[in-house]
């Protein structure tokens, strides 16, 4: 869960650079958060949201990619080395049961 929360935080710093980059040059966040429903900067802030929120998206598949093509090699790879290694002490009393 924590992790969860930690990818939040830098996923919403990125969303808001994204947003950024889809203002006018020099613009700040703030004075377009700030303005009421219909006016001009109002109506960018929307445009720059409706931008921003694929890239986003994308990002997040493609992070989630990238994590399962490596815990699938992970998983392959500790599969492989407790094949090769020798049986522990407990594992060749148990097989010797009757």
């Amino acid at each position: 869960m924590s992790a969860v929360s930690i990818y939040t935080m830098f996923k919403g710093g990125f969303y808001d650079g994204l947003i950024i980059k889809h203002l006018p040059a020099g613009d700040q966040l703030q004075t377009y958060a700030t303005d009421l429903e219909g006016t001009p900067e109002a109506l960018a802030l929307n445009e720059a949201k409706n931008l921003a929120g694929p890239e986003l998206l994308q990002l997040t598949l493609v992070l989630r990619i990238i994590l399962i093509v490596a815990f699938t090699c992970l998983v392959v790879y500790t599969r492989s080395e407790k094949a090769r290694q020798p049986a522990t002490a407990w594992v060749i009393l148990i097989k010797r049961r009757p």
